[in-house]
């Protein structure tokens, strides 16, 4: 390891060579400017040649109850797997690449400006003609096309256990490519903030969910883009979007982009706030909805909307809308959309974005031996720790779906005398637990 430092240490390294490579085929702990418990710096600083760094878990700017920082200059070819690239977890994680034009970045999850618990997490890149990706990898088990991110301006907390951090990214060039999926490009949950900002052009921006500058549980999430023509492409949730006592919100500078969406844009539910203003000229725009404040869960929440510039094309929702100057949408009374030139096309033809399938059979796989082991242990067991393993299987969020029914049905056959086994053992804390526990 290089730059790595554990506890108590204190590691820098500055490598003045062009063609430099780091290479960690095994999980040999921290690598490449990461402090876990200490402080570890890696500087490359030679704009010549190539870096290429490709490491495993906490790496590349990862800190750890630390500081971590990978500071580059040039070309950089960089991989890493989880708690890499600009991560913080009570502490701090920076990964700056500058002048990396044509450079590659990948990370299986967590990673890219995240910050978690009591950390903060930057990942920062200027160059043009370069690929982002992050959290592309493992299955979401809520639907086909989704992966966990966790990258990319994200802070994130265990709900109802742990707030979360602060993690921002900040992507300068022309001609890139940034590419997500679920929490990812401007998202905070749970009491966090993450922050994505770009500037540049010709460009693609694409992520699948929770993104875009969304605040999700008591959390903030912003998205700010500076440029023209680039094409944003989400799927939900996202631009703008606040939920449950959040605020979401996102700024847009810029000329002859394209933003297409599916659901969940510009609106706000459960005593939360969408903010959006963008500004431009003939900005290509395929909503489903921009300015709707909710009343749900008898709590208000408020959307404001804005556009301005000229020749704006706009389909928004299947219904055909007249075009008037000013423009002035009220969806429900407590959002607003507006804006100062606006054109209507209730069949807006936009190529539309490419979601590749995750395989998901091998993690299934891998779940499911998982849990059945758990459930056969637990018939080993005490009773108090036998209920104990069932309830965890019951509410795992999981890509297999058979094992926690299964797990559910050995609780609903418990014997009377073990139902205060079963009381104890369900936690007021383990929200997502007890949520799982009602939709079975």
């Amino acid at each position: 390891p290089v730059g790595a430092a554990t506890k108590g240490q204190i590691q820098v390294v500055i490598d003045l060579g062009n063609n430099i490579h780091i290479e960690q085929k095994e999980n040999m702990g921290p690598n490449a400017g990461a402090g876990v418990f200490g402080i570890g710096i890696l500087v490359l600083p030679n704009p010549n040649g190539l870096k290429t760094i490709e490491t495993s878990s906490f790496s590349q700017g990862c800190g750890l109850g630390g500081i971590g920082a990978l500071l580059v200059k040039g070309q950089i070819e960089g991989k890493g797997v989880r708690f890499t690239q600009g991560t913080g977890v009570y502490g701090l994680g920076i990964f700056q690449g500058q002048g990396s034009h044509k450079s590659t970045y990948w990370a299986e999850r967590n990673g890219q400006g995240l910050g978690m618990t009591k950390g903060v997490g930057l990942f920062s890149h200027q160059g043009d003609d370069s690929s982002i990706k992050g959290g592309l990898v493992q299955p979401d088990p809520r639907e086909p096309m989704g992966s966990v991110s966790l990258c990319q301006g994200v802070g994130f907390g265990r709900r109802a256990y742990v707030g979360g951090g602060v993690g921002i990214a900040v992507v300068k060039g022309d001609r890139n490519t940034v590419k997500g999926s679920y929490f990812s490009q401007g998202c905070g949950y749970w009491h966090s903030v993450g922050v994505f900002r770009y500037r540049g052009h010709h460009s693609l921006l694409q992520a699948r969910r929770y993104d875009l500058g969304s605040g999700v549980h008591s959390a903030f999430g912003h998205f700010q883009m500076f440029g023209d023509h680039n094409r944003i492409l989400n799927w939900g949730v996202g631009p703008a979007y606040g939920w449950d006592n959040s605020l979401g919100s996102s700024l847009v500078d810029g000329s002859d982009n394209e933003f297409q969406a599916s659901w969940g844009t510009g609106m706000a539910s459960i005593n939360s706030w969408s903010f959006s203003y963008w500004q431009g000229n003939r900005n290509k725009l395929l909503l489903p909805s921009f300015g709707e404040g909710r009343y749900y869960r008898r709590r208000l929440s408020y959307s404001v909307q804005i556009l301005d510039g000229d020749d704006n094309l706009i389909q928004l929702g299947k219904k055909p809308l007249e075009p008037k100057k000013p423009i002035r949408i009220m969806a429900t009374p407590w959002g607003t959309f507006s804006a100062s030139d606006l054109k209507f096309d209730p069949d807006l033809k936009l190529e539309p974005p490419v979601w590749e399938k995750q395989p998901q059979e091998k993690a299934l796989n891998r779940e499911r031996v998982d849990l059945q082991k758990k459930i056969k242990q637990s018939q080993e067991k005490i009773p108090l720790n036998k209920i104990g393993d069932l309830v965890d299987v019951t509410g795992a969020f999981s890509l297999d779906k058979k094992s926690p029914r299964e797990a559910l049905g050995l609780l609903l056959d418990l014997e009377n005398k073990d139902i205060a086994s079963l009381v104890n053992n369900v936690e007021p804390a383990a929200m997502e637990q007890e949520i799982k526990h009602r939709i079975i």
